[in-house]
């Protein structure tokens, strides 16, 4: 049920000032395909740009939100504590009493934009911008809605593993919360001076499958932080035409080939 409760604006757009797991960001958006609609609900790390925890609901309710953050508890918890901020908008889901005594229940400090201003939420919203980009046509092929669980699925796996960002030191965003808490930096030291961009290897590409067997690996652990390899055992039983065949976009100083690694943000 929704409430008039209007938490403080915690975060006030400093967006950069906060270390990994204390500053989560969380919205909700539509993802249309070929024969219907559902809703997307991730909640995001602003500082290593992780996705904590994600749901996809056919539904509008609230249920899915409480699920989401059941989960990032669930896998997350011994990472967070009562000085981590959880902010969101204004929507009903996050002024609904079931959330705010999710939130409470966890100890965690709910913060909320100021009303109709997306600026106080942008990196949750730039996330949406990206992954509607690059699974667009993905989401086209889709019928069912299991289809398009299968192919967000894989995206999020993708995102935080392999795709690499300029913000992030060009590593992805589970390579960075590694660094950050390691001090081991996995990539060569001066290789973004070699300018023979034909010479480096290919990045790794988004594949879409519907199965995925074996592909699960404990995002907790950074034992598998820096292998090149870290991708080998996704399966491809089913593929979508890749998003990626197409010339990317490219948001940051014309972000290249750099440290051999593909860089979008």
């Amino acid at each position: 049920m929704k409430t008039s409760h209007v938490a403080k604006n915690e975060i006030n757009r400093q967006f950069r000032s906060y270390a990994p797991r204390k500053a989560l960001l969380t919205d909700i958006t539509y993802i249309f395909y070929r024969d219907g609609v559902c809703y997307l609900s991730p909640i995001l790390d602003v500082c290593t740009h992780e996705v904590l925890a994600y749901r996809l609901s056919d539904n509008f309710r609230v249920d899915f939100v409480l699920y989401m953050v059941n989960a990032m508890c669930s896998k997350y918890g011994a990472e967070l504590d009562n000085s981590t901020i959880v902010h969101s908008d204004q929507g009903c889901h996050y002024t609904s009493n079931a959330f705010i005594q999710k939130l409470k229940d966890a100890s965690f400090v709910q913060s909320m934009s100021r009303k109709g201003n997306c600026w106080d939420n942008a990196p949750q919203e730039s996330f949406f911008g990206h992954t509607k980009d690059e699974i667009a046509s993905l989401i086209a092929g889709c019928a069912t809605y299991e289809q398009v669980q299968a192919v967000v699925a894989d995206w999020m796996d993708y995102y935080n593993k392999d795709r690499c960002q300029w913000d992030l030191e060009k590593l992805s965003p589970r390579e960075y919360y590694c660094y950050r808490q390691t001090g081991a930096y996995p990539l060569k030291p001066g290789i973004s001076k070699n300018r023979n961009y034909r010479a480096l290897p290919r990045p790794p590409r988004f594949n879409a499958s519907y199965f995925r067997e074996g592909s699960e690996k404990d995002s907790a652990s950074c034992t598998a932080f820096g292998n090149p390899a870290r991708r080998s055992c996704r399966s491809s039983a089913l593929h979508y035409p890749s998003a990626f065949n197409r010339p990317r976009r490219l948001i940051s100083l014309s972000a290249v080939f750099r440290y051999g690694r593909f860089c979008a943000y």
